[in-house]
């Protein structure tokens, strides 16, 4: 039976007639309800309480969104990230002794970074109270639920107007909205399921920071275990969870396309509701949460009752000491060098505390200095810093490391930082997809397989060719194939964007390249763009190239460097000269299927928005254009695909004053214009 715990759980409403509009107050009464089921005492906090009447509990679990908690030391604390991550630091997250948040992109990176224990906990719902109760009073086609705070929530902005019935239930929206539109202020939290599950699509929207780093709404969780259908913005994590029975999307067209299609088929919104409940029910619930949470607080109870915790974390406190006398035969010359590389390493973050402390939860237990245990015992365990830096790689690749007897870690950050020395055997995987270019593949071919570096795979993806590029490509390069180093696929015509989203599923390298089979690389170019990506720490890079215009008879350079700004008028940075971790297409997705034209735009923007490139400041491959090849750079409709990408960006172009919202929507109308007079034409 699990031992008796006193928990204060704060939430940020700041008075208790004003608490039933707070969303976190909600996901705290789930909580203690679940909590005292199994014999937890549990007490909820406003915003006034949090510094008050907290001496006798043993844990304190912070629900943190708008407001900021010092956590004091007595307590177990336990922060769960729920919303804004925007306004909490690095220094905020590591006064915590463990971090819960809201999404898996955002745990993984505040994991690299944070001192702490990190990992993910979505938000949830109670099947008690969230289930089918369908009500006329809610009976609409659209509804939308949550206060505008006086800005205009971005599904609204996106869908009005709209002739459709729309009932908006929230605050604020006076001044924003048409009044036929608003059908009340407040929905009590008992009533919201009736609201759910009575309408034929629950519309749903995120703030950007959450939008943007995977924090999924309580509503969608809630929504579903109601059986509603729901149409949300796009937010990363989504299709991980819910699969396709989440429907989003990214710009207003395709919102009010989405609305009419679903509107006008019952079947389709029956059959998606169904296999997504199950999903929410069987592992988002409250009772699911606070099991994992009882866990992490279970531990804690061992860790304070095991003898050795005291000796620990007097190592922790002395670490220079522990190290000394720890130095066992190396000698004291190798004792005064590791010290030396300890703090070199906590200097310059080359130690991945919440990747090892969630990878090695018994170092949590022992409470000693993560980075002392890996110096002196987790190496040796076979145990890794960080998720790019293998130990028995970098040990194996060079001799005079093994001669040092200095751990891995402490080698690299004195010594092989500066040279450049590799910390893990990085493959590239090289996606070139090809339609009838049978006459000059073999050319970019054979730039691969001249790599300076050959850790790779080539992925061909031939797009329908019928020029007998398969016959050539499976007997010139038949040892190629036959060993793995070159894949060839073979699909239906259906563009460029298919194949390369074909050759990205197939990958299996940790690092992305591009190659179009009418361009070529140097040989160089992997191993400089390796380096660039590693050496760096980011997650994209690029580099210049020359340009051969043979359609307007032009050659020259390409070599900007990367602009937030500029980039978002147009596209510098070509696919061919653009790597990238691998671990961004898990997350964010391949190309756009939708666009022609423009894509490698589109998916640079995405990839780059959070984490800036690195420009290596070298021509490492040849473009061409020509009447010949066929480009599609040419033959594709470019204001069209312009207009496309700039509505799938329009929140940052139109924030960051690159477009007026106002340009953007007459754009729109004479798109929509274009296109019907087009069609009248056809």
């Amino acid at each position: 039976m699990f031992l008796k715990t006193k928990i204060a759980i704060k939430i940020p409403a700041t008075t208790w007639e004003s608490v039933q509009e707070w969303g976190d107050y909600y996901i705290a009464l789930g909580l203690k309800k679940e909590f005292e089921k199994k014999n937890c005492e549990v007490i909820l906090q406003i915003l006034p309480e949090w510094d008050n009447d907290d001496d006798d509990c043993d844990v304190i679990i912070v629900l943190r969104g708008l407001s900021k908690y010092k956590p004091k030391k007595q307590h177990f604390n336990i922060m769960w990230n729920i919303s804004h991550p925007n306004e909490i630091s690095i220094k905020e997250y590591n006064q915590y002794d463990y971090i819960f948040i809201a999404s898996e992109f955002w745990a993984e990176e505040i994991g690299r970074q944070a001192h702490v224990p990190v990992e993910t906990l979505l938000q949830c719902t109670d099947p008690k109270l969230f289930y089918p109760d369908p009500d006329n009073d809610y009976k609409h086609d659209l509804i939308f639920v949550g206060n505008s705070r006086k800005v205009f929530r971005k599904i609204i902005k996106d869908i009005l107007p709209t002739n459709e019935d729309l009932a908006v239930y929230g605050a604020n929206w006076e001044e924003l909205i048409p009044k036929k539109y608003i059908k009340a202020e407040h929905i009590s939290n008992n009533e919201l399921r009736k609201a759910y599950s009575s309408c034929k699509i629950l519309l749903n929207d995120h703030w950007d920071d959450m939008r943007e780093k995977g924090f999924l709404s309580n509503r969608i969780f809630d929504g579903f275990a109601a059986g509603a259908f729901i149409i949300s913005d796009n937010v990363w994590g989504a299709g991980d969870i819910f699969g396709d029975t989440l429907i989003t999307y990214d710009y207003p067209d395709e919102l009010n396309s989405l609305i009419e299609n679903y509107l006008n088929n019952k079947e389709e919104r029956i059959k998606e509701i169904e296999n997504v409940r199950n999903i929410v029910i069987k592992n988002h619930t409250f009772q699911k949460r606070v099991e994992r949470i009882l866990d992490v607080i279970s531990n804690e109870i061992e860790f304070k009752s095991n003898s050795s915790s005291m000796k620990h974390r007097i190592i922790s406190k002395f670490p220079s000491i522990y190290i000394l006398f720890n130095s066992n035969s190396n000698g004291i010359k190798n004792a005064l060098t590791t010290i030396k590389g300890y703090n070199t390493i906590k200097k310059n973050n080359l130690f991945d505390y919440g990747y090892y402390l969630t990878n090695n939860p018994d170092v949590r237990l022992l409470g000693m200095d993560p980075l002392i245990h890996y110096l002196c015992y987790g190496f040796k365990e076979g145990r890794k810093p960080d998720p790019n830096f293998d130990g028995n790689y970098y040990l194996q690749s060079y001799d005079d490391v093994i001669n040092s007897n200095l751990n891995p870690l402490v080698h690299y950050c004195l010594y092989g930082m500066k040279e450049d020395r590799k910390t893990q055997k990085i493959t590239v995987s090289i996606i070139m997809p090809t339609y009838n270019r049978k006459n000059i593949i073999e050319k970019a071919v054979n730039s691969v397989i001249n790599q300076t570096y050959s850790e790779y795979e080539l992925i061909i993806v031939d797009d329908g060719s019928t020029d007998g590029t398969e016959d050539l490509i499976k007997k010139k390069y038949r040892n190629y194939l036959k060993y793995g180093k070159i894949k060839y696929f073979k699909q239906k015509n259906g563009g460029v964007s298919k194949a390369r989203n074909k050759g990205l599923s197939e990958a299996k390298g940790n690092v992305i390249a591009y190659l179009d089979s009418d361009n070529y690389w140097f040989e160089t170019y992997l191993e400089k763009m390796v380096s660039a990506l590693f050496n760096n720490n980011v997650n994209t890079a690029y580099s210049a190239e020359e340009v051969n215009d043979d359609y307007r008879n032009n050659k020259y350079v390409r070599e900007t460097r990367y602009d937030r700004t500029l980039i978002l008028r147009g596209n510098f940075i070509d696919i061919n000269i653009f790597v990238h971790k691998k671990f961004l297409y898990d997350k964010l997705g391949g190309f756009n299927e939708s666009l022609n034209r423009l894509v490698d735009w589109d998916l640079i923007l995405r990839y780059t928005k959070l984490n800036e490139p690195f420009f290596v400041d070298e021509v490492l491959a040849k473009y061409f254009i020509s009447i010949e090849l066929n480009n599609i750079s040419i033959n594709a409709d470019l204001e069209e695909n312009r207009l496309k990408v700039q509505k799938l960006h329009s929140v940052e172009l139109i924030e960051k004053g690159i477009l007026s919202s106002e340009v953007f929507q007459l754009s729109l109308i004479d798109s929509q214009k274009n296109l019907s007079n087009s069609n009248e034409k056809i």
